[in-house]
């Protein structure tokens, strides 16, 4: 009797598990269907459902989101705030940037250090919370730094060049996020390397979906802006899927 109970009750919880695995995504599928139906001119990529019953995210233009309610048949623009201030729209498009990171090329990325955290920063070197979150980064000594640059304007693309043109890179990047070449001359060579890097960043901003700097994976995990402590926790937990470090050179 007490062997037959007990594999009742295993059966009860592998079911309520596969539910809670598949549900969301069958619930999802069938939403994404309706919405067709409903929207057919609305080109999207997916569907996700939120914190709020009936209410499902949809995500468009890469890292676009606005909520459906099917019941209603209603499409709602705007951002979904919880009670305590909580964004739950960044939330998603945090989650959004996170699967992005498997497409992010690290061996050309400029890489700093070699602690055990695995950290990818996309930044613009005259982004005032780029520079904050620098100088956070340089002061740690458990992280290896994969740094991409997506500059925002014509003096920001100029002192990205001037940092691939440097023969010590790292340390001209740490001097450029300073501030010591906001006002001094810069270097501009010709060379088809960085104008190729350059290409590279440009497409790979683009390919992720980047609307502004930065954007950081603390292994793996997205972070929208300098928000230290955020990226603290992502440091000192479990969070994130873990990263694959490219080969030695």
């Amino acid at each position: 009797m007490h062997r037959a109970m007990k594999a009742v009750v295993t059966g009860i919880w592998t079911l309520l598990f596969l539910l809670g695995v598949f549900l969301p995504s069958l619930w999802a599928e069938a939403t994404e269907e309706i919405l067709k139906k409903d929207f057919p001119s609305f080109v999207f990529d997916r569907v996700v459902p939120t914190a709020v019953k009936g209410i499902y995210a949809v995500i468009y233009a890469g890292q676009e989101v606005v909520y459906y309610v099917p019941e209603a048949g209603v499409l709602i623009t705007g951002e979904m705030i919880a009670k305590g201030g909580v964004n739950l729209t960044d939330e998603v498009k945090s989650e959004i940037m996170t699967l992005h990171y498997k497409d992010i090329p690290l061996e050309k990325g400029l890489k700093i250090g070699t602690g055990k955290n695995t950290v990818v920063e996309i930044t613009d070197p005259d982004c005032p919370y780029c520079r904050s979150g620098a100088q956070y980064f340089a002061d740690r000594t458990d992280v290896t730094r994969y740094v991409f640059f997506w500059p925002l304007s014509p003096d920001s693309e100029q002192k990205v060049r001037h940092i691939l043109c440097a023969k010590d890179r790292i340390k001209m990047y740490e001097e450029v996020m300073a501030g010591k070449y906001d006002e001094a001359g810069l270097t501009l060579c010709q060379d088809p390397a960085v104008d190729s890097l350059m290409k590279d960043y440009h497409e790979l901003g683009a390919r992720i979906g980047m609307t502004g700097t930065p954007i950081y994976f603390v292994n793996g995990k997205s972070v929208r802006g300098a928000n230290i402590p955020v990226i603290e926790g992502l440091l000192k937990g479990t969070q994130g899927p873990e990263p694959t470090k490219p080969p030695e050179k």
